[in-house]
């Protein structure tokens, strides 16, 4: 059994996919929803951006995770099952929309009570 990771490690992990959600964020939505295969590379960075916060959540403590309690860490789960394992009928809308909007914005949040 691998030991747990610093909870700052994580955090500082969770800071890098800020980064990754920006970038994607910059790039524009039209690009974003477009069929072109930089709109298909984008989508699949959200894909993989979702299923690593996920798997960053998993390395937090769980006195860490208390302190989340009321962070919609449920949801973050399960679209993170739905792309993992390779489901179809991911609205490519709501995924943009939850990238611009909401991703960031819940990782800061949970940055903020990790350095707490």
């Amino acid at each position: 059994m691998t030991p747990t990771p610093d909870p700052k490690v994580v955090a500082k992990a969770l800071g890098e996919l800020v980064a990754t959600v920006k970038h994607v964020i910059s790039q524009g939505r039209e690009l974003f929803l477009s069929d072109s295969s930089e709109g298909e590379l984008l989508y699949l960075a959200s894909c993989q951006v979702i299923i690593r916060l996920q798997a960053m959540l998993e390395d937090l403590p769980a006195e860490t995770l208390a302190r989340c309690a009321d962070l919609p860490l449920a949801e973050v789960r399960g679209m993170r099952n739905r792309m993992a394992h390779g489901y179809l009928d991911i609205d490519k809308t709501m995924l943009w929309e939850t990238m611009s909007r909401e991703v960031v914005p819940l990782i800061e949040n949970i940055i903020g009570r990790i350095e707490d």
